[in-house]
This record gives C-alpha cells, sequence and structure tokens, in this order.
C-alpha cells in the first residue's frame, strides 16, 4: 500500500514536469529569435545572391562582358512565377543596380515585376530573370514610378557567349536585354508588356530609414547597407569587371601627417 502510494506521487510529479517542459518548449518556438527572423527582403538578397553565383559559375553560356561592362543597371529577379492556360504572365520581386555618374554601383533598390506573355503554355513554373539595362531610358521610367518593357524602354533577348563582341548580329538599339534561367537552363527571353515599379516600402523597411528613396539609392545618397546587401554589391562589381572604389585613405594618413610633422618640429631651445 505504501509502495503505491509513492508510485501515485512519482507519476504526478513526472506528469507535472512534462506539462511545464511543453510550455516552456512552447514558449520558446513562439519567441522571435533575432539571429534566425529573416525578413522577405533578406529572403529576395539572398535568393539573388544565388542567382549570380550560378549564372556566373557558366562562361559558356553568359552574358557578353562587353554588355557587363558598359551596363546602366542590372536587375536580378528571382522565383519568377508564371503561369497561365493558353496565354502566360509573371509576378516577381527582385532588386535592380544602378551604375553611377562615377561608375560606382548602387546599393540594391526593391522592385517588382508584373504582366507580360510568353506565349502558349499551360501550368505554372519558376524561373529566373536578368535585366541588363544598356541605357538610362528604363531607369528614369522607374524613377517617376514605374517602366513598361517594350514601352517605356525597349527589351529584346539577350544575347549569350562571354566572347561576344558589338560586332555581331545584335538588336544594339534595344534599351534592355533579358534572360531567364530555368532547372539550369540560361536563355535570352523576350519579355514585352511587362511592368516594372520600385518598392518605395520595402526599400525603407530593409534600409530603417523612413527617407530611402530610388533617387538616395541611385545617386549617392548616404546609405548604410546591411552585410548580404554589401556582399552582393561587391559580387556585381567582380561580375561586371568593374573596380571596386577604394576607400578613403584620409584618416589612414593623418597618423602619418602627424607624425611626420613631429618629426619636422624644431627642437625648444636650451636656456643658457
Amino acid at each position: 500500500m505504501f509502495i503505491d502510494i509513492i508510485l501515485v506521487k512519482e507519476k504526478i510529479k513526472m506528469i507535472k514536469m512534462c506539462k511545464l517542459s511543453a510550455v516552456a518548449l512552447a514558449v520558446l518556438c513562439a519567441m522571435p529569435s533575432a539571429g534566425l527572423a529573416q525578413t522577405k527582403q533578406d529572403k529576395i538578397i539572398n535568393n539573388a545572391t544565388e542567382v549570380l553565383a550560378s549564372v556566373s559559375g557558366m562562361p559558356a553560356k553568359a552574358i557578353p562582358e562587353f554588355l557587363l561592362k558598359d551596363a546602366s543597371g542590372v536587375a536580378i529577379i528571382p522565383n519568377v512565377i508564371r503561369a497561365g492556360f493558353i496565354f502566360g504572365a509573371q509576378r516577381g520581386e527582385g532588386v535592380l543596380f544602378v551604375r553611377r555618374e562615377d561608375k560606382t554601383w548602387s546599393p540594391p533598390a526593391f522592385l517588382t515585376i508584373i504582366g507580360g506573355s510568353f506565349g502558349w503554355q499551360i501550368g505554372v513554373e519558376s524561373m529566373d530573370l536578368i535585366l541588363v539595362f544598356r541605357n538610362r531610358r528604363g531607369i528614369e521610367s522607374l524613377l517617376k514610378g514605374s517602366t513598361t518593357l517594350g514601352a517605356d524602354a525597349s527589351v529584346a533577348a539577350g544575347p549569350l557567349g562571354r566572347d561576344a563582341t558589338a560586332a555581331t548580329n545584335l538588336n544594339l538599339d534595344a534599351s534592355v536585354f533579358s534572360y531567364s534561367q530555368t532547372r539550369g537552363l540560361f536563355v535570352g527571353l523576350a519579355l514585352n508588356g511587362a511592368v516594372m515599379s520600385i518598392e518605395n516600402a520595402a526599400n525603407c523597411s530593409y534600409y530603417q530609414a523612413q527617407d530611402i528613396t530610388p533617387q538616395i539609392l541611385f545617386a549617392g545618397g548616404n546609405v548604410r547597407m546591411p552585410p548580404a546587401a554589401s556582399d552582393l554589391v561587391k559580387q556585381i562589381y567582380k561580375w561586371t569587371r568593374t573596380p571596386e572604389p577604394r576607400p578613403p585613405a584620409a584618416t589612414e594618413q593623418q597618423p602619418a601627417k602627424e607624425k611626420s610633422k613631429e618629426k619636422t618640429k624644431p627642437a625648444a631651445k636650451k636656456a643658457s
């Protein structure tokens, strides 16, 4: 009898401990973790980084070097969903980089692409898009709100081959060259009718500033980039064969100047 009472007490104790453990586990799962939390913009940046790494690893079917060297802007739009029955349409979110007047690349600006037909198709498919802007025409339209490829900025399927030159038979009158990557296949893609627009709310959220505008991002305003965005910009420099700007050396040279002044400073005269 005494042993049964002890066993019952131990069982009740174990049940209480299990309940407390379950409650503690539920609280831990519900608590946001700063290290694990990932915003929508973080995912776009990470996916764009993966797309750029994948495209850079295909030298035989790469975007021609001369296009990248002279590009006024580059948009990377990962995981664009295209779907339809008979006629197709698409929607995706990505980032746009603009080459400034001093040849430096801007921080990424978030954008959305909607609409456009890919011809006859049935079903749903995901693809990655890369747009290379040959001039500022399409970018200037984006600054006003949105740009329609094929109307505000002429668009054409981009040529392939790293060694291709401007002398080849290309439609170099196009303002934008478009490319798509689907299941490892990277090809030029005709993308008429798609509407692109800057996501101002996403930019403000990502850079944690309410006064962030495309003009500030593209014109060289003082923008503090998160590490992932900074790393992606470095990849853009490397991909487009653009020398990265050197950090200002004034602060590094200042101590040396001060030392030289100390060396040249005349010694105090000794009292006679």
